[in-house]
């Protein structure tokens, strides 16, 4: 039996899920808002962790315990963004993980606006996202295995494909608005313009 035959019997047994596993991980949880962020071993942003001699992703732990098997050659992904969150409810199948580099972008799937829409608070003007920030303010959103910035994701799919080299500025002033209305295509020199025209009123 192979390495990777034994790790997928692993995987599928009820070993996995025995008390002490788990808990050795819990022992690398912080806390950070809502996010599960592991304190150990990092690897391409991954968390890392070795249980019963393989080395393997926390996040990848979490989901086989309590959301059920890890199919083969299906991506686990973090719907906060965070690559070293572990948090079971933050976890979900990436289910275009097999696309081959250089592909044309496909549309989203009715679950990837499901997870959209799930972030996203609409006023009478504003649409603010309610997922996960980054610490410059602007949200972000994944999709497909990547990180998306949630605005421009918001503009791609309901105003239309981004012109090369263009910038997305939002009309508004309010970074984790993602209403297509109040977002627009500018170069890089009008979006700074704007910006320090915000800055001196």
């Amino acid at each position: 039996m192979s390495a990777n035959e034994r790790w997928d019997t692993i995987l599928r047994s009820d070993k996995l899920k025995g008390e002490n596993v788990w808990r050795k991980v819990l022992k690398h949880r912080v806390y950070d808002g809502e996010c599960w962020v592991w304190s150990g071993s990092i690897s391409q942003g991954y968390g890392r962790f070795n249980v019963f001699g393989f080395n393997t992703r926390p996040h990848r732990i979490a989901w086989a315990i309590f959301k059920g098997e890890l199919r083969r050659g299906i991506v686990i992904s973090q719907t906060c963004g965070k690559r070293s969150c572990f948090n079971p409810a933050h976890l979900f199948e990436n289910e275009y993980k097999n696309l081959k580099r250089g592909s044309s972008s496909p549309e989203p799937s009715e679950i990837d606006w499901g997870r959209f829409w799930g972030s996203v608070a609409k006023t009478d003007e504003c649409w603010d996202w309610i997922g996960y920030v980054k610490r410059d303010g602007y949200s972000v959103f994944c999709f497909r295995g990547k990180l998306l910035s949630a605005h421009r994701f918001a503009y791609r799919y309901l105003n239309g494909e981004i012109p090369d080299g263009l910038h997305i500025d939002h009309l508004c002033r309010n970074r984790r608005c993602v209403n297509p209305a109040h977002l627009e295509a500018v170069t890089q020199a009008e979006n700074n313009r704007r910006a320090r025209e915000q800055k001196e009123t």
